[in-house]
């Protein structure tokens, strides 16, 4: 989509999620084609925005029918900028640490989507600053859901400490590789 015409957003159950007491809803935010960079150039940065933000309600059903709504709002939400994910990018990948915890929570604030743009319109940017015609759409068609699970055919250290996993086809997916004898704050990096 083009975010400032359509911006899709996404439903999810979350009641299996839910246990007796106090719960915690916490998102993790990566670029996407919101602000990452779009090429594999280097500079294409910010086309729709130059943060990230969440719009979010939480609906809660009780079992004699009635519904709270928990939405969005910057005097009760806080945020962090602290997360395993250091950086995340649709094309130069992502660093995570995984000795980072959230420690230090911040006011949310409200980030409207004017003045935080691209907005010269030169070279390869195009001018996206106008957001007056802006929808919530639905998202059409499921999420990416997880049907399969490979197992890596062959592996060839193909130079000292640089192993190659040869997954039997082309795919796209999440690895999940054990270390066990990884100490802490060693530098793994896959790619």
């Amino acid at each position: 989509t083009q975010y400032n015409k359509t911006l899709l957003y996404q439903t999810c159950d979350v009641a299996g999620l839910l246990q007796n007491g106090e719960n915690c809803l916490s998102v993790q935010l990566a670029e996407g084609w919101w602000r990452a960079n779009a090429t594999y150039s280097g500079e294409s940065w910010n086309y729709y925005g130059d943060r990230n933000s969440l719009l979010a309600k939480l609906v809660v059903t009780y079992s004699d029918g009635n519904e709270d709504a928990i939405v969005t709002d910057p005097e009760t939400w806080e945020y962090t900028d602290e997360s395993p994910v250091i950086y995340g990018s649709l094309f130069q990948g992502e660093v995570y640490d995984a000795t980072v915890q959230p420690q230090r929570w911040k006011p949310a604030a409200e980030v409207p989507p004017e003045h935080h743009v691209a907005t010269n319109g030169g070279g390869n940017r195009p001018k996206v600053n106008d957001y007056s015609g802006f929808k919530l759409v639905k998202q059409l068609g499921q999420t990416v859901q997880p049907f399969d699970t490979l197992t890596a055919v062959a592996v060839e250290e193909a130079r000292p400490k640089v192993f190659v996993y040869d997954m039997g086809q082309n795919m796209v997916g999440v690895p999940r590789i054990s270390l066990p004898e990884t100490a802490k704050g060693q530098q793994i990096v896959f790619r």
